[in-house]
């Protein structure tokens, strides 16, 4: 009688390759968040041990994608953070997406995170800023192309921005207000940084379009309030006890509660 085949199991595959049993799992059933060597090591393996099962491609190269987010507590981030969790696993297996959460949104902090990058892409919402401009050039020559979110760095060598056109989303704001109240008068508006492209389009679309459309329309203060209700509404505050006549707040950025609170 013909002695027993044994049965190959993935303890014998990680032996073999010099590797832990989870990193043979991810190979094998093609989960991706391994380097390069150590899958083609644990396919050799499986192979020459006779591991019986349909193995993935050797070759099949894993793509990781950075994902840099900062300031997770705003609504926008929060939702930003949300949609890339969502759509990761319809993802091709080959496509791993990695996410860095910053506290801060300062143009040093992003920069520093981009500089650090060792991912073969990343998306992020940036600040235009020349240390920004600078970290995203370094990423380019490692040809780590760049993509932009929300707000873009115009003039880097950023591969491609994904997002609204801001002049026009402030066009149709200033559209809206002026249409809908009654009676033209100064207006003041709210963002969160002027060094974002997304806030510096919108204001001058929104600024536009009463110098062409909407005569009697002016804006008495632009109020950069970085996205803090209590900054913003103490800045709300003080402009609306300097000119009570205030027609319209044009509120670009996220401090939503804090533009609400200054009315009470």
């Amino acid at each position: 009688m013909p002695r027993p085949t044994k049965r190959i199991t993935f303890t014998d595959v990680a032996q073999r390759a010099g590797v832990g049993t989870a990193s043979v799992d991810r190979v094998i059933h093609d989960r991706g968040n391994v380097s390069e060597g150590v899958r083609r090591r644990v396919l050799e393996a499986a192979r020459e041990l006779g591991l019986n099962r349909m193995l993935p491609d050797a070759h099949r190269r894993q793509i990781r994608i950075e994902v840099i987010l900062a300031r997770p507590g705003l609504p926008l981030i929060a939702r930003l953070g949300y949609e890339f969790r969502r759509i990761a696993p319809f993802l091709d297996r080959s496509i791993s997406i990695h996410r860095t959460i910053l506290e801060d949104e300062q143009p040093e902090t992003l920069a520093n995170a981009l500089s650090k990058s060792t991912s073969d892409a990343v998306v992020s919402y940036l600040p235009d800023h020349p240390l920004v401009h600078q970290a995203v050039d370094r990423l380019s020559k490692r040809c780590v192309p760049v993509v932009t979110v929300v707000s873009d760095v115009p003039g880097s060598t950023r591969l491609a921005y994904a997002g609204t056109d801001h002049v026009q989303a402030g066009r149709s704001a200033a559209y809206f207000i002026t249409t809908m109240t009654r009676e033209p008068g100064p207006t003041v508006i709210l963002c969160n940084h002027l060094n974002f492209q997304s806030h510096a389009d919108r204001i001058r679309g929104f600024s536009e379009y009463p110098e062409q459309r909407a005569a009697g329309w002016s804006i008495t203060g632009v109020i950069e309030g970085l996205d803090d209700r209590d900054r913003s509404e103490l800045a709300l505050r003080k402009v609306f006890k300097e000119c009570p006549d205030i027609a319209a707040v044009y509120n670009v950025g996220a401090a939503n509660i804090g533009g609400a609170r200054h009315q009470s």
